[in-house]
């Protein structure tokens, strides 16, 4: 996907990055720097004494033009949080379509990479770059220069169980549960319709996932998807909750003919893979 001393940008559109942690970020692009990658920093990455609004302006100037830079071959976003659809008034989806490149965040950024796909029908890439740096194993550092360098598809080989079905295939669209639904009645929500809805989350318990599942299961459109993808939910996951989970869901989507898949290989673990929104899947039980 990029080749020696391309450029990539460098953003963090959901809250600023902790100041007392720029050592991390220092390490983090040396490490880019090693595989002979070029980041170019946004100027938003650290609080601000800009008012919110002027702000997520600024971040969504900053998208804009790293998107319409042809020597920026990709974007990430290194930031998670909050903040993250407070800049979409302020994209231009026009030159967003325009200038198609990869875009990687997760997490928060789910709001975003779902909005583009929307408005613009590029792919976005849920995966978080600075995990190459926490992942003290370097199992990310290995798949992502493979993957991004070498041009092999290990960040992308994922793995599904069946909960549900035998095969599933359609458009795969969604992210982090709770970001996603910041979408919800607003003209930045994907089409539902023949989609393969993905979800994850870190925090919050079970009452609090029922509540987002009924809200989903009550948005219009939701009976047309082609099926429903799960990832890791990690406080659940911890508390060893993970099948009462599964029992809640299935309790209430209520549909026995739903395809219904589930991976430990996306959401918010360090060892997290990279899931293409945007893109076709099939997947075929084993």
């Amino acid at each position: 996907m990029l080749n020696e001393n391309e450029r990539i940008g460098i953003v963090a559109c959901s809250n600023p990055l902790n100041i007392g942690n720029k050592e991390n970020l220092i390490s983090l692009l040396d490490m880019l720097l090693d595989m002979k990658i070029n980041p170019v920093l946004s100027k938003m990455l650290f609080p601000s004494n800009l008012d919110a609004k002027t702000a997520a302006k600024k971040k969504g100037e900053i998208m804009n033009n790293f998107y319409k830079d042809e020597d920026i071959k990709a974007i990430f976003d290194i930031s998670g949080g909050d903040l993250a659809n407070t800049i979409l008034p302020y994209l231009d989806f026009n030159a967003i379509k325009a200038h198609p490149k990869p875009f990687f965040g997760y997490s928060d950024v789910t709001s975003i990479i779902n909005a583009i796909y929307a408005k613009t029908g590029n792919l976005g890439y849920l995966y978080q770059l600075k995990n190459i740096y926490f992942d003290e194993e370097h199992k990310q550092l290995h798949r992502f220069k493979e993957t991004m360098i070498a041009k092999t598809k290990d960040l992308y080989d994922i793995k599904w169980d069946f909960i549900q079905g035998e095969m599933v295939q359609g458009i795969m669209i969604g992210g982090n549960i709770r970001c996603f639904l910041k979408l919800a009645g607003t003209p930045y929500f994907p089409d539902l319709t023949d989609k393969i809805l993905f979800l994850e989350s870190f925090g919050g318990s079970l009452l609090l996932m029922e509540s987002f599942f009924a809200q989903l299961q009550q948005l219009p459109g939701f009976t047309k998807i082609k099926g429903l993808a799960l990832g890791t939910f990690t406080k659940i996951d911890e508390a060893n909750e993970t099948n009462d989970l599964i029992k809640m869901i299935i309790n209430i989507i209520d549909d026995q003919k739903l395809p219904i898949i589930k991976t430990k290989e996306v959401g918010h673990g360090l060892d997290a893979k990279c899931l293409v929104i945007g893109k076709e899947y099939k997947i075929v039980k084993a």
